[in-house]
């Protein structure tokens, strides 16, 4: 995907899944599979689905989304997308239940490979003793946003020219962190110490408004992102690393 995925808010891709234009729903459905099918997954598993029946409901969904024109209806009011995306799942859920089949990987018509290896990867990371499916959506959906502000900040230091000192600093800002001495990371940017500590103070700085952006576009005002912010900070309390 190119920098255009990420500087639609996450209600204007909705709008652009509900287009008559059949490309741009495609390229909606993908942008918002590839963003979000991870805490769909980390909640189906927690339901007690297997990895490979969590994978097909997920896609499944998707494709329905598509096929069906499912994003017509939505309006940008209603709340905070991760709620009405996992209330949309769970109503998907529901009838794949009572139609006792479920739409086989999308059926080609989202080109988009849910991998149930990779999902197990990253649910390991996001925690496995968290068994409460509610609460493994919410932390799955903190460590989207945790990627996504990192890939923003990314792709703004690669258009700057500082794609270098975005790979060697920006695990620093990873959930996984990065234990490496600073006079090590100071050597690799020709750096001295101090301005080390100078550039990576302004990075994570930019990064929290980033983080802040990210969340903002995803409850529809800017009134409703700090609340959001404290549920999502709630829901990453487990791990033992601050990111910001």
């Amino acid at each position: 995907m190119g920098d255009a995925t990420f500087h639609s808010t996450h209600w204007s891709i909705v709008r652009g899944g509900a287009s008559a234009d059949a490309e741009l729903r495609r390229v909606s459905l993908e942008r918002l599979c590839n963003q979000y099918w991870f805490p769909l997954y980390a909640h189906l598993r927690r339901r007690g689905r297997d990895a490979d029946r969590a994978a097909d409901l997920v896609q499944g969904f998707f494709a329905q989304l598509l096929s069906r024109d499912g994003l017509s209806t939505v309006k940008d009011d209603v709340g905070p997308f991760r709620a009405w995306l996992l209330g949309a799942l769970r109503n998907h859920e529901r009838d794949e239940v009572a139609r006792e089949r479920a739409l086989k990987r999308g059926g080609g018509a989202v080109p988009i490979p849910i991998d149930p290896a990779e999902g197990e990867r990253r649910l390991e990371l996001a925690g496995e003793s968290l068994d409460d499916p509610a609460c493994a959506f919410d932390r799955a959906w903190a460590l989207s946003v945790l990627d996504q502000g990192l890939l923003l900040l990314e792709q703004e230091m690669k258009r700057s020219g500082d794609t270098r000192r975005f790979e060697v600093l920006g695990p620093l800002l990873s959930i996984q962190g990065d234990d490496r001495p600073r006079e090590q990371l100071a050597r690799e940017l020709d750096m001295k110490p101090v301005a080390l500590r100078v550039t990576l103070m302004r990075l994570r700085r930019r990064y929290r408004e980033l983080l802040v952006q990210v969340v903002t576009d995803s409850v529809g005002s800017a009134e409703e992102a700090g609340q959001e912010l404290e549920l999502l900070s709630a829901a990453l309390s487990g791990e033992s690393r601050d990111p910001v």
